[in-house]
């Protein structure tokens, strides 16, 4: 059923329909891997900051060590959440988490549904169920889409843009619209909407010299000689002139004529040409496009002022934390971190039916072809740009393009069924499928390992988490509202050696924080679990820091309550980066003593009254 076909009920139904199978496609991959999913450091953060900006009406902390970088989009479903973020103990925030994990699903599911219209379009239904089954057992779709990364739906709304491209070329309005709804999530949209822009104007202007040398009138004038500047504009379907004769995808073809067009191509050197290509390129329909374009960059820039008052916080504050967690980055790196990076999202037999069915469709089916393998070059070339602005590589940059590889290895596998009966290629390509098939029976154990070692570290992370949350919930929270465990109002040190001035009020709230962690992981976590309120008895909420911070140097903390892995294979589980140091079992603050273990957590403090408190609370 195709929404663009039938009134508008008809319409209003199939989207209903892709939105149930959205729906329904998360919820299966969430119950085949054991109903497995939870928030994300990231994400816990953009609830945090919201919380306190909403609801406390005050700007978020975003120069905390290992602070991760806003998102528009993304903090804006996440100010939504407030109301479910600011409630509902014993632990704060379940309310907003559940719906994060459950949003995090339907895109997940949404991948699947997209990416098999995507392949159905281009190269079949058979490919489009291949497509989908390949892109929902890649370990790291897998991985970030149960873990509530903005990359999935980052990547949905870019192949929803090819999906209107597709159904409608140079439809305008409606493409533009989806990639700056990617723009919101990520930056290297903004590059991707640039580069369509940039297409339509020149397809303007090749159209409209096409118009005119097969004119008869005035120059520049032809029936209908405002077709692609109305086409642009409105994103109705293109029309051909009757008098040009048109390309097999519909395009006005150029007459191989001796005569050149009345409107100066004949003028000499690239000067003359460009005032040519000035002069037919109509600006006025393309300014809605730029406009709607530019919602995207305007919107990280007044999100950086709101939160930061800094227009540029997002790309200083990025390229920051890429130096502290010692992150790749720079061109030279991405040349061969990219492939690298792509070849961990679709490993080694996807890998070769895509290198395969890019070339044997561009070969004998580039009208299919051709815009997949377009938008993936933008992308690489946008992967590039993020590595000459010194901003980190990361894999889940590229689950879009890997998206791509997995079409074109469908295509791979299954493009033969398009060539016409008899095609000399059609033997040929079937023998690759073959061998590319064989390919993958081959790796399928190594597939099959991957994601149960996947399926195994998630649910080890979830039940830390869990075990977390109801520690927090349930002991930390209450004790701080005690006389025993809360800081009664002290206040924390002034002066601290050896610390800049204007650090020194941060260093000594990490040194003397409620609740210490292990590292910086779970702290976005714990303090939304903990909620706004005060809770520590001080003028202030509880403040709560990892033990491995890179601000400090040598200082020795003091922590009201430390919570530590019970064990060295709890520890290796929810170590998060190389900056946290060994992933050995972490050693409590100097003079704490164990107040008590619950599930993977044990609990420590340093003074006697507290841990009296906290064991009444473990044992219960």
């Amino acid at each position: 059923m195709d929404p663009r076909d039938g009134s508008p009920r008809t319409r209003a139904t199939s989207v209903a329909l892709h939105l149930a199978a959205a729906c329904g496609l998360g919820l299966l991959v969430w119950l085949l891997f054991g109903r497995t999913a939870f928030v994300n450091y990231d994400s816990a953060w953009s609830l945090d900051w919201m919380r306190e900006l909403v609801a406390g009406g005050s700007r978020p902390d975003l120069g905390r060590v290992f602070s991760p970088t806003p998102h528009p989009l993304s903090d804006l479903f996440s100010a939504i959440l407030v109301p479910f973020s600011d409630g509902g103990g014993p632990a704060v925030g379940r309310g907003a988490e559940t719906a994060l994990v459950v949003s995090a699903l339907f895109w997940l599911g949404a991948l699947g549904v997209v990416t098999f219209r995507i392949a159905t379009a281009w190269f079949g239904v058979w490919a489009g169920v291949v497509a989908t089954v390949l892109v929902l057992t890649r370990e790291p779709v897998l991985s970030y889409g149960l873990r509530t990364y903005l990359d999935l739906p980052y990547a949905v709304f870019l192949l929803l843009a090819l999906l209107a491209e597709t159904r409608r070329p140079r439809g305008g309005a409606r493409t533009v619209a989806w990639i700056t709804l990617a723009g919101l999530l990520r930056p290297e949209a903004w590059l991707l909407a640039a580069a369509y822009v940039a297409y339509l104007a020149i397809w303007q202007i090749r159209a409209a010299g096409a118009a005119e040398e097969t004119t008869d009138g005035p120059a520049g004038t032809v029936a209908g000689g405002d077709e692609p500047a109305r086409t642009i504009a409105t994103g109705a379907r293109p029309t051909t002139p009757a008098t040009t004769p048109a390309t097999a995808d519909g395009s006005p073809r150029r007459e191989r004529s001796g005569n050149r067009s009345r409107s100066g191509d004949s003028q000499s050197g690239p000067g003359g040409r460009l005032q040519v290509w000035a002069g037919r390129l109509e600006i006025r329909p393309l300014l809605p496009l730029i406009a709607l374009a530019l919602i995207a960059p305007l919107g990280w820039i007044v999100e950086g002022l709101v939160l930061a008052g800094d227009p540029l916080q997002a790309l200083t504050g990025t390229q920051q934390n890429a130096a502290d967690l010692d992150r790749v980055t720079g061109v030279g790196s991405a040349i061969t971190v990219m492939p690298r990076r792509l070849g961990e999202i679709v490993r080694e037999p996807v890998l070769l039916a895509a290198f395969g069915g890019v070339l044997l469709s561009l070969a004998f089916l580039r009208r299919r072809a051709v815009l997949g393998v377009a938008a993936a070059i933008a992308a690489g070339v946008a992967f590039f740009v993020l590595a000459a602005a010194g901003l980190p590589l990361l894999t889940r940059y590229l689950v879009f393009p890997a998206t791509l590889l997995i079409v074109f290895a469908a295509a791979g596998l299954l493009g033969w069924r398009h060539l016409p009966a008899g095609h000399a290629w059609v033997r040929r390509w079937q023998a690759f499928a073959v061998v590319s098939l064989l390919a993958f029976v081959v790796f399928l154990p190594s597939q099959v390992h991957r994601l149960d070692r996947l399926q195994s570290a998630l649910a080890l992370q979830q039940r830390v988490i869990g075990d977390l949350r109801t520690v927090t919930g349930d002991v930390v929270r209450p004790a701080l509202q005690t006389a025993a465990c809360g800081r009664g109002g002290a206040p924390y040190a002034a002066v601290i050696g050896g610390v800049p001035a204007d650090q020194a009020e941060r260093v000594a709230t990490w040194l003397n924080a409620d609740v210490a962690l292990p590292n910086h992981r779970a702290v976005p976590q714990v303090l939304l679990w903990l909620g706004r309120d005060d809770v520590g008895g001080g003028a202030a909420p509880p403040a709560v820091s990892g033990l491995q911070p890179a601000l400090l140097r040598g200082a020795t903390p003091d922590p009201g309550i430390s919570l530590l892995p019970s064990s060295a294979k709890v520890a290796r589980g929810f170590i998060l980066d190389k900056a946290d140091g060994a992933a050995g079992l972490p050693t409590p603050p100097p003079g704490s003593v164990r107040a008590g273990t619950l599930g993977t957590w044990s609990v420590y403090t340093s003074r006697a009254d507290c841990a009296e408190e906290l064991a009444t609370r473990l044992a219960r």
